[in-house]
């Protein structure tokens, strides 16, 4: 009866043992790929401090005062509104798009137009996320760079059907701070 006991003993060790590796493995798997990759520029609504670029060839053109507000919730929703508008537009949902810097200049319909300014900003990013319109005919790119600093680019998809992509403008953002309300 007490080598029955023994033998009990090492089954419920081996059990347990292998219980353990499971969980570990497990816990590993998660935790080097988690949903949000580091990405600090969701659940904030922003304002644009700085317009870094407009594309020279439309006429229509934003000052600080007048450029877009964009909102960007928990679960990647992307909202933008104009000064004067009441109500958010909701574009589709925020994607990881990955575009290398070097692709980035592509975008633009004049590369000779790029102030250093703005060749500095994009080669601090570390992650795009993008966005489309519902339509369609418009997307936007939220550039997130090394050092937390939040850049949106909207831009437009190109001419005659074609697939190509071209920025308008390029947006440093910053953070609304809410008033805390409560007394």
């Amino acid at each position: 009866m007490f080598k029955k006991v023994l033998k009990n003993r090492k089954v419920s060790f081996w059990i347990i043992a292998a219980s353990i590796l499971i969980v570990a493995v497990l816990w590993f798997a998660l935790a080097s790929n988690p949903k949000n990759k580091d990405v600090s520029f969701t659940g904030t609504s922003y304002n644009v401090e700085k317009i870094l670029y407009q594309s020279p060839l439309y006429s229509v053109l934003f000052i600080e005062e007048t450029a877009p507000q964009y909102c960007i919730s928990s679960d990647y929703g992307f909202y933008r509104k104009l000064p004067n508008d009441e109500d958010w537009t909701m574009s589709k949902e925020l994607y990881e798009y990955p575009l290398k810097t070097d692709h980035l200049y592509d975008m633009f319909e004049i590369v000779g137009f790029l102030s250093e300014e703005v060749k500095d900003n994009l080669n601090k990013v570390k992650s795009i996320y993008r966005s489309d319109t519902y339509n369609g005919d418009n997307f936007y790119l939220v550039m997130e760079q090394k050092d937390g600093t939040v850049l949106i680019a909207e831009g437009f998809k190109g001419y005659n059907d074609s697939e190509k992509l071209y920025i308008r403008w390029i947006f440093k953002l910053e953070k609304i701070l809410e008033e805390n309300t409560q007394n």
